[in-house]
This record gives C-alpha cells, structure tokens and sequence, in this order.
C-alpha cells in the first residue's frame, strides 16, 4: 500500500485532530476514562484525569491554566458534568467543555450548558469524532 502525499486531504485531517494542550477527561467508567485517554493521548494531547465532577474541581483548582479543555460524562456519581461546567465557568468563564454520554436524549440534559465554548458527543464514539471535536472547541475563539 503506498505511503500518503506529505499534503494529501488524509495526512492534513489527521495533524487536524492532533495537539498538545491539556486534557481533562472525567468520566466514572474507568474502562471509558482510559479508552478517551489514550485516544487523545495518541494524538498527542496531555492528560489528566478524574471519575468524577468532585475529583476534577481539586485538580482544576490545583492546576487551573494548565487544562485547556475538558471532556466529562454528562452523569455521574457525586457531581455530574453539567453541575462540573457550571463550577467551572464561575472560576474561569471561557473553560472549553466536551460533554458526553451514552443516554439517549443526553444532549438535552446539556442544552443550557452547551455554548459558544462547549459542544456534546454521544457513546460510543469514534476515535477520530471525539479527537475532532476536542479539536475544533480548542479552535474556537
């Protein structure tokens, strides 16, 4: 099979989805926290990571500007993640949020929540939809 072109369309869309910045994934299934993780851990994003909304509030409170974005469950056990964006935005009102979950309607649940610096992506999802998305937010002005 030949290599891509340096400047083919796919060599281009994959240094699209990849980046440096720092990643807080918080989610309460260990086997989806890791999953996300080292997916965007491949692309070469930094991570840290949290089971749940209380957790991730200690560590943005330890290391605020150091997260770029988070990636959190739309539910989990002690704070959620819409409860977590809110918490959030008090302390820095341009935190970039990616929410997800694996409820039918979820996106919803968000639609308060979900603005200029947010967007939703449903469970199960692609390795490349979720690096996109991650993408494009950290893009955004």
């Amino acid at each position: 099979m030949a290599q891509p072109e340096p400047n083919s369309t796919a060599t281009r869309r994959s240094r699209n989805i990849e980046g440096t910045e720092t990643v807080l994934v918080v989610e309460d299934d260990p086997a989806v926290r890791e999953y996300a993780s080292h997916v965007l851990k491949s692309r070469g994003y930094k991570l840290l990571d949290a089971s749940n909304g209380v957790e991730a509030i200690a560590i943005v409170e330890q290391k605020l500007d150091a997260v770029d974005i988070i990636v959190t469950d739309v539910k989990m056990p002690e704070m959620g993640g819409v409860e977590l964006a809110r918490r959030l935005r008090d302390q820095r009102g341009d935190v970039k949020v990616l929410f997800m979950s694996g409820y039918v309607g979820a996106e919803f649940m968000v639609e308060e929540s979900v603005g200029p610096n947010s967007d939703f992506v449903q469970k199960p999802f692609a390795p490349a939809v979720l690096c996109a998305k991650v993408r494009a937010l950290l893009d955004a002005p």
